[in-house]
């Protein structure tokens, strides 16, 4: 029998000591060959001082800040007429100061851009028409996609639809 299930045992004993041997062994107040380890290769480190507390207290503030609010202001919207996009929106951050608005693209009823010819286009930020005097082609719903980030890179990016009629 101890021929059959030998090497099994011996192998189980010879793990057993070795497992023992790296996590049972203690210096320096620690136990265990991880606990030894970190404890070497972080010694004489400062985990924790007041700067850092200051900068962790700082960017929770910022984290737990609100994304900036942004306010629709409806103007009617004619075909072959420039409007300003840009004047139809306006946004504040956390503390009511005012915020840029960025209209990102503009997409027909059937969810093509119109401000954008191509994909290469719009990644290089190359549109048809400026916001400022943009022109609508025909009547319909458009969505306009809107980006507005405040100081501290807290973004909102909220979708509005515009109808555009001829009454």
């Amino acid at each position: 029998m101890f021929h059959q299930y030998g090497k099994a045992i011996l192998v189980g004993a010879v793990s057993s000591l070795a497992f023992a041997a790296a996590f049972g062994i203690e210096a320096d107040g620690r136990k265990g060959f991880i606990q030894i380890a970190y404890g070497k290769a972080l010694e004489g480190a400062s985990l924790s001082g007041a700067a850092d507390r200051e900068d962790a207290d700082v960017n929770l503030a910022i984290a737990a800040r609100s994304v900036p609010k942004v306010v629709y202001a409806y103007q009617k919207t004619v075909p072959c007429q420039a409007v300003n996009l840009n004047a139809m929106f306006s946004a504040e951050d956390a503390q009511g100061n005012p915020v840029k608005v960025e209209i990102t693209d503009i997409f027909d009823a059937s969810g093509k851009s119109v401000l954008y010819q191509t994909k290469e286009d719009k990644l290089a930020k190359r549109k048809k028409q400026e916001t400022e005097e943009f022109v609508f082609s025909c009547i319909g719903a458009y969505t306009l996609c809107v980006t507005a980030v405040d100081a501290e890179r807290k973004a909102f990016c909220g979708r509005y639809q515009i109808p555009v009629t001829s009454n």
